[in-house]
């Protein structure tokens, strides 16, 4: 979050929603919940929000446009830490071989993942199922959802 950061505004009293952008960023965090201050401009030409009026912010705090999203229940990890999904290769019709592929992963956000290396985009990945496969094992594709 920065200065000139959008920011979208609902004040549940008036049931109103406007844009602003954030005019200031404090910079001290709070140990105790970890935030920190900011100042939005918003606007008021009507003047209907006044003082002390309760708001819900929403700011995106991250964003990347070529961004690879999964969903995070088809990431699973090995004991090492070390995450990874199954890519389905060599596929002929229905079937295919699943491959275990090491994956290095990103932010999570609404039951998805960003992949950050290990896939490549159009790649087939294993969403159900995948907690019983074998590297290397033959496998009957139902839908083929892509990275």
């Amino acid at each position: 979050i920065q200065k000139g950061t959008n920011v979208n505004i609902t004040f549940p009293a008036l049931n109103k929603q406007v844009k602003g952008t954030v005019k200031t960023v404090g910079n001290y965090i709070n140990p105790n919940n970890r935030t920190f201050e900011i100042e939005v401009a918003i606007p008021n030409a009507d003047t209907a929000i006044k003082p002390n009026f309760v708001a819900k912010l929403e700011i995106n705090d991250y964003s990347k446009e070529d961004a690879m999203l999964i969903p995070a229940n088809v990431i699973q990890e090995n004991s090492i830490g070390e995450t990874f999904v199954y890519v389905i290769t060599d596929l002929q019709g229905d079937e295919g071989i699943a491959i275990k592929t090491q994956i290095e992963t990103g932010p999570k956000y609404e039951g998805m993942v960003e992949v950050l290396s290990g896939l490549d985009p159009g790649q087939i990945i294993v969403q159900a199922g995948a907690l019983t496969l074998k590297d290397g094992a033959k496998i009957k594709i139902k839908e083929t959802p892509k990275a």
